[in-house]
């Protein structure tokens, strides 16, 4: 279905109404949660549609970048092949004119789109023309959530023309199209693999239905990080429930896609993982560069010569035919537009690429002297520096020697104090700022920094980019090769990398100490720039046995590692960290140990999460480290309260609190009141609850700590909902969303769709409830957030429940069991199984409705959650109404009592189901009798004997 978000809201909702009254699945496309192109998210929906329902007013719609159509006549023209169902609302006096085109054209085809004028006109309209409609379409599949969309990315366009290559970009087109599944582009640095790849790539994007993703994988050392490089192009992360790998292949699994992976020399022992995907998801084809083969079965090589060069003794004519020579005249005449091929200098030009033997890099370098040299003058400068260098490493390519020779000429060229510059940058991986540059390179030499660095970019050895507020240096690959031998010829490497492990470790200490507060995302965007960097120094720190600064730094990243869902990466370091020889002072292991619980615990490894947790609190009292006895309380309780086990919740937060207000430090108090009033709320101790989060919110204020507010906020309106204070719990969550939203917080987001999705939900407002928690659960599965996942989809099973939608409740309540059931997380495992009792009794199914409840209820029991134990005990007495109306009295009278306990009112939604079986009661006992039966139920145990009443 095809609307205009903005005006027609409420036309939407009667449509998807009216779609799925007649027993189809209705997919709208929602922007509210995803910050992608529009195309992206519609395009992989509409494959999936059998009938397009457009609805148009005023509007045309928003027309994003590099896009010449709105959404809105996108998907229209996307859904040309399928059924039409057009509906025009009237009147419509200010319709903008791209719209009254579009509807025009909708007119000449063969659509028929009708007018309409009131929403009930509408629901008329489209439920006569989808009951013929019906007749016509195969049945349609059981309930499936839509497949988050995907943002990949493009090719980049390349800023200068393309001089020859024909012959390679077809040779390789022609692979790809004829089926091949693996094509490797083999050559030295400096060839052109990439330029050729993306033209080829960018060249096919139609005939792939899933379009062309580039990855750039040059920076990477590790093998290990390919497989989370490729799935967070997908928007895939890491899962607590399953690998990352078994993601990716799934979702790679139906797609007809071709994967370009740039620069696969530095990860070649992870070969394996490009046969693993090309064997099991069929649609996908390969395109890798390298400087060595994959040697996989199957896969075709095709080695990147270079460049077409003039013979000896070529005449003018002939030498600006040669593709080598076209190079350097374009690159030259662009860095000095007097500069052209004459029958003067064209000897000398094409002299000059024979000697550079035709490699792209080693021409464009030698072009950049046009600014200030004469090709003669050039060539005898460059002629001399071959000679000095002709002795080169002989395991080295011939090709790869003279691409050598051309840098080694310009690194020649340079002042020594530039020099020094070249090779000291080195050490970085992916760039560094200024300050970086400082820290590592600008010590006791006379460096003038910011001159030299000027230089170095001005003879196109460094490329100066801008990624954030403040500018970047880096190197192409195959330059910072070369300066990295030099830097090992120079006897300066171990000193360099030390300084740059140190300045690391400095800089994530940094932002570790500075996470919380007003400056958290400006740390969090500076740690996503340097990651490479802290990847280099890590390992660096590890290979040479640092031990305690490897500690140090791993314990320092940890919190990024978390935000960022790179669990596996943090595990890795942290693990090798806590492995090297040699003692460190207890409290650098107690942080690293409680850094590794924690993601083993994000992961859903509570098994070896705890005991690190708890030798890391062991070694805080034993060393009187209160801030450290504080912190890995609050983790043990978050523990403790995620596993059900809130008495031991309640007994580490407490303590974790009161440590807290005694060291008078503000700074983390907001996370203990926060952490304390999760337990209260856990426990259905509303009112306790909420004066713990208003505490906390008024300290996140108080310490400028403005990324803790959503959380506070979705958590008041949870307890506002569970009150039936509905006005407050959704202003309170879209003050959350809005925060979140704001902040470009993913999770807090998530969390605020679904309280928002829960609010409408307890209101009989099934429609909106399911759109919030179908945006929340996208978004938990792109951070792998394998508790949320289950409780949404179980929460969307009840939204199913209210719309009299059986089967797919069963669906979804069995799917989010599962995924408690795989983390041994029992509060949701008890909440699963009551959503199947509610569903069995709703089918009449009541054997199958007492298995679920005799399995839950002892789990739901053990963890203290009220509200859930008053709905098992409300379910049992619909249950017994007919068998044993006296004992479903006493029930209702005992879940009563519970409710008004704990503060938890009965929904607007649940009130029907429960007001049906009280007024059944009514007309089996008198009032008096009832009102015995309803009071001894309120006095009794009934938890106790609730076993005993299903037998």
């Amino acid at each position: 279905m095809s609307a205009n978000l903005q005006e027609l809201t409420e036309e939407r909702l009667v449509v998807r109404s009216v779609i799925q009254q007649s027993g189809h699945a209705c997919v709208m496309f929602e922007m509210g949660a995803r910050p992608h192109p529009p195309q992206s998210l519609y395009r992989p929906y509409i494959q999936q549609c059998q009938v397009f329902v457009g609805i148009y007013f005023q509007r045309y719609g928003w027309i994003a970048p590099n896009m010449t159509l709105s959404g809105l006549e996108d998907e229209y023209r996307l859904a040309a092949s399928l059924p039409q169902l057009i509906y025009i609302k009237e009147p419509a006096p200010g319709r903008e004119p791209r719209l009254a085109q579009l509807l025009d054209t909708i007119q000449a085809g063969n659509a028929h789109p009708k007018t309409f004028v009131t929403l009930e006109e509408l629901r008329q309209l489209l439920h006569t023309d989808l009951v013929q409609l019906n007749q016509q379409l195969p049945s349609t599949p059981p309930y499936q959530e839509p497949e988050p969309a995907v943002l990949s990315n493009q090719p980049p366009v390349a800023l200068t023309s393309l001089i020859g290559r024909d012959d390679e970009i077809a040779a390789v087109k022609t692979l790809l199209l004829d089926g091949a599944r693996l094509v490797t582009l083999v050559g030295p640095g400096g060839v052109g693999k990439t330029r050729i790849a993306t033209e080829v790539a960018r060249g096919l994007e139609s005939h792939f239905a899933d379009g062309v993703s580039f990855i750039p994988i040059s920076t990477l050392s590790d093998p290990a990080l390919l497989v989370q490089t490729i799935a967070r192009t997908f928007g895939l992360l890491e899962s607590s429930s399953r690998p990352l790998l078994e993601s990716l292949i799934e979702y790679l699994r139906p797609k007809k896609l071709l994967l370009l992976l740039d620069g696969f020399e530095g990860v070649l022992p992870a070969a394996s993982v490009v046969s693993e995907l090309l064997g099991k998801a069929p649609g996908l084809q390969i395109l890798s560069t390298s400087r060595a083969v994959l040697r996989l079965f199957g896969e075709r090589e095709l080695a990147v010569s270079p460049l077409q060069l003039p013979p000896s003794g070529a005449g003018f004519e002939e030498l600006g035919q040669s593709e080598a020579v076209r190079l350097f005249v374009e690159r030259a005449s662009a860095v000095n537009p007097a500069f052209s091929l004459t029958p003067e200098n064209a000897a000398a030009v094409g002299e000059i690429c024979r000697r550079l033997d035709g490699l792209p890099l080693a021409i464009e370098l030698a072009a950049v002297r046009i600014k200030v040299l004469q090709p003669r003058t050039l060539l005898q400068r460059l002629s001399s520096r071959l000679k000095t260098l002709t002795d080169g490493p002989r395991d080295l390519p011939e090709r790869q020697r003279t691409l050598r020779d051309a840098i080694e000429w310009s690194y020649r060229l340079l002042s020594v104090q530039e020099q020094q510059l070249f090779t000291c940058m080195s050490v970085f991986v992916a760039g560094c700022n200024l300050e970086a540059l400082e820290a590592v390179c600008h010590d006791e030499s006379d460096l003038e920094l910011l001159e030299e660095v000027s230089g170095l970019i001005e003879k196109s050895l460094v490329i100066q980019e801008r990624q954030s507020l403040e500018p970047r240096f880096s190197m192409l690959e195959t330059i910072r090769e070369f300066a990295l031998e030099k830097l090992e010829l120079s006897g300066q490497a171990p000193r360099r990398r030390e300084m740059h492990a140190a300045y690391y470790l400095e800089l994530a200490e940094a932002a570790s100490t500075g996470r919380i507060g007003p400056r958290q995302m400006d740390w969090l965007e500076r740690l996503d720039l340097e990651q490479a960097n802290h990847r280099a120094a890590l390992t660096w720190l590890i290979e040479n046995k640092k031990t305690l600064e490897a500690l140090r730094m791993a314990s320092s990243l940890r919190w990024f590692w978390d935000l960022r869902g790179q669990f596996s990466e943090g595990r890795r370091w942290l693990q090798d960290a806590l492995d090297l020889p040699g003692e460190v002072p207890p409290l650098v292991r107690a942080s690293a140990l409680m850094g590794l619980g924690v993601l083993l615990w994000r992961q859903g490894n509570y098994t070896n999460a705890r005991p690190l947790m708890e030798e890391s609190l062991a070694l805080r009292r034993t060393n009187g480290d209160p801030e450290g006895i504080a912190y890995a309380l609050q983790n043990l309780g978050n523990l403790a309260t995620h596993l059900g086990d809130f008495a031991s919740a309640r007994t580490y937060q407490d303590e974790n609190l009161e440590i807290r207000r005694r060291l008078g430090e503000k700074s983390n108090l907001a996370d203990a009141l926060f952490s304390r009033g999760n337990v209260a709320l856990v426990e259905g101790k509303l009112s306790e609850a909420r004066k713990l989060y208003l505490e906390s919110f008024d300290v996140y204020n108080e310490v400028g700590d403005v990324l803790g507010l959503p959380f506070v906020l979705v958590n008041l309106a949870e307890v506002a909902r569970l009150q039936g204070d509905y006005p407050a719990a959704q202003t309170l969550g879209e003050d959350a969303r809005h925060l979140a939203e704001q902040f470009g917080d993913r999770l807090r987001l998530a969390n605020a769709l679904q309280s928002l999705g829960l609010t409408a939900r307890d209101q009989g407002q099934p429609e909106v409830a399911e759109t919030k928690l179908q945006q929340s659960l996208h978004i938990y599965r792109e951070l792998g957030h394998g508790l949320k996942i289950g409780f949404v989809t179980s929460e969307l099973g009840t939204v199913m429940l209210q719309k009299g939608h059986l089967a797919a409740a069963r669906q979804l309540f069995s799917q989010g069991l599962r995924t408690h059931q795989a983390l041994g997380l029992n509060p949701g495992i008890a909440y699963g199984l009551l959503g199947l009792a509610e569903t069995a009794l709703q089918e009449g199914n009541l054997a199958e409705a007492r298995e679920f409840l005799r399995s839950g209820f002892p789990i739901a029991l053990q963890t203290t959650d009220h509200l859930t134990i008053a709905r098992y005990l409300e379910t049992l007495a619909l249950l017994l109404l007919q068998s044993d109306p006296a004992q479903s009295a006493r029930l209702f009278g005992a879940a009563h009592a519970m409710r008004q306990d704990n503060e938890v009112v009965v929904s607007q939604a649940e009130q029907p189901v429960l007001q049906a079986g009280l007024d059944q009661l009514s007309r089996l006992f008198d009032e008096t009798t009832l009102e015995q039966l309803w009071q001894e139920g309120r006095a009794s145990d009934m938890t106790a004997r609730f076993l005993k009443l299903l037998d």
